[in-house]
């Protein structure tokens, strides 16, 4: 497959395969490139490629799709840097490209923990997770009022 064999399991996680990039070592950009593709081998020669960048600090994809689609990350050392990519990629025809900023989803993450289950199906959400979850949300509310 192109470009998949320029990846490697890392850090004993399965789930994704990844690449370091040329500034491995160096500073990130706590905003991050969020691709999605139906096609894994479209996705991880696009990463490969942002992976040569001289400001590519790594890059990742999932090995199995969920909801049919392949889910790939970018971490590049500036947030310029990624402005530059997303726009870029913003209307490429088969990959959907986001910007996640780490800085506020890092205060969600144990939030986030906590529905790890909470999809029973595409429709349905488990009464028992939300349940388990709901100090956690009413914990994070408090410190945002």
């Amino acid at each position: 497959m192109a470009g998949v064999d320029e990846f490697e399991v890392q850090n004993d996680n399965p789930r994704f395969l990844c690449r370091d990039g040329l500034q491995r070592g160096g500073v990130c950009s706590q905003k991050k490139l969020c691709f999605t593709s139906t096609s894994r081998d479209l996705l991880a020669r696009h990463l490969l490629q942002l992976s040569q960048r001289e400001d590519c600090f790594f890059v990742k994809f999932a090995v199995n799709p969920r909801g049919g689609m392949y889910l790939g990350r970018c971490f590049l050392t500036s947030d310029e840097a990624v402005g530059e990519v997303w726009a870029e990629y913003k209307n490429h025809p088969s990959m959907y490209c986001t910007v996640q900023d780490d800085d506020f989803v890092g205060q969600h993450r144990e939030l986030s923990r906590a529905y790890d289950d909470f999809w029973l199906d595409e429709d349905n959400r488990s009464p028992e997770v939300a349940a388990k979850a709901r100090p956690v949300r009413n914990e994070l509310r408090s410190q945002f009022s």
